[in-house]
């Protein structure tokens, strides 16, 4: 099952200028640190955060003097040393298409906090399959660490063959695709191989997806994050959603989700708005040993699943991703409607340029990719459906 793990030491020596090998064991150290300590390290952080941008944080009133920021105030700053970073766009969890700057350090920082939260689950050095966005990026370095990546994008019966015949020790992805992944395993017959896997669900607020899947795998756990602060939090084995304190700092404000960005050097993501619900519960100690912060309560972007009607492949953040990457400087914010017995699917959008010409182009792949016809519909104020980005209107 894998590849063979009998050279698992020779992994520091390719690692190179990935850099994953000092985060991973850096946070393996720091998971058993007293909550105090933890803290400490948060404010460290932030002092040298407010040194490159002049926040003036020197201690924790400071930092919760701080206005808090949403992607409008993100937009009027000037990034610093955008060479060291890489562009990333995204329409987060609510609809409105954002470019920003990502640190490039933030990619073995991210790499190391999902091999951890992979072990509170269990996991060691077992096959793990990660479902990403788009091609695999890095698909070199997972191979010495037993990770087989593929494209969410893609999923088709070859997925299905790989999963039954290799039988994963844990799949880590968008919730969507997973689901997407786990019916089509299930419609093959094979579902009896899913009682030895376990999921670890990403990107979207996965209540109705754990709801669907849990009868058949055999953990299912899930990690908070936003583009923009990608390791806010990932869950134990025990239930308990770890606020990543050596990574981010999550607070709740009017019943709100805000989290700062600690290794963001180019971008002060500080005390930042994610759009999301959640109660934030300081220095909790849980049964697995750790004690940190957590989130509990969490409401996140909803996309529906629905994977009938004809539907070529089931909705997923897949059929709205396109927008922010390829359309952001056309609309400034979107939600999408599926209207299965008409068999149609209304986009609505607030324009912000005068020509929306080049938008038709995405309504012409998602006819192609979905066999339903696409409509626009242009508004003033996009429609509030209780957080969902993606709604699907069976009735």
């Amino acid at each position: 099952m894998g590849h063979e793990r009998d050279f698992s030491d020779f992994f520091p020596l390719v690692d190179g200028s990935f850099g994953l090998v000092p985060w991973r064991n850096f946070l393996f150290r720091a998971q058993k640190w007293p909550y105090s300590k933890k803290k400490r390290f948060q404010l460290y952080l932030l002092r040298g955060i407010s040194q490159e941008f002049g926040l003036g944080i020197e201690g924790w009133d400071d930092y919760y003097a701080q206005k808090p920021k949403d992607k409008a105030v993100i937009s009027s700053v000037e990034p610093h040393n955008p060479e060291a970073a890489v562009r990333h766009e995204t329409s987060g969890s609510s609809g409105i298409p954002f470019a920003f700057y990502r640190d490039k350090s933030l990619e073995a920082i991210d790499a190391a906090v999902f091999e951890r939260a992979w072990s509170w689950v269990g996991r060691t050095d077992e096959l793990v399959l990660r479902l990403v966005s788009g091609p695999p990026k890095w698909a070199y370095y997972d191979y010495f660490r037993n990770i087989v990546p593929m494209n969410y994008r893609t999923i088709d019966e070859k997925y299905v063959r790989w999963v039954v015949e290799k039988k994963p020790y844990l799949i880590h992805g968008v919730a969507g695709a997973i689901h997407d992944l786990a019916e089509r395993i299930i419609n093959a017959g094979k579902g009896s191989v899913l009682k030895g896997i376990k999921l670890f669900l990403m990107s979207e607020d996965t209540r109705s997806h754990r709801q669907a899947l849990e009868k058949y795998f055999r953990g299912i756990y899930m990690g908070y994050g936003i583009a923009e602060c990608r390791t806010v939090a990932s869950e134990c084995s025990y239930g308990t959603l770890h606020v990543n304190m050596e990574t981010s700092i999550a607070e709740t404000i009017n019943g709100e989700l805000y989290v700062t960005n600690l290794h963001n050097k180019v971008l002060p993501f500080v005390r930042y708005k994610t759009g999301d619900k959640g109660e934030v519960i300081y220095g909790k100690k849980c049964r697995c040993g750790i004690v940190s912060d957590a989130i509990e309560g969490i409401e996140g972007k909803v996309i529906d699943y629905y994977s009938g009607g004809g539907l070529k492949q089931p909705t997923g953040w897949w059929l709205v991703s396109p927008i922010s990457h390829k359309y952001g400087d056309l609309v400034s914010a979107w939600r999408l409607e599926v209207l299965p017995n008409r068999k149609l699917i209304q986009v609505y959008v607030v324009p912000k340029a005068e020509s929306l010409d080049r938008f038709k182009e995405y309504l012409a792949w998602l006819k192609e990719s979905t066999g339903f016809d696409a409509e626009l519909v242009k508004v003033n104020t996009i429609p509030n459906w209780r957080r969902r980005l993606l709604r699907v209107l069976e009735a």
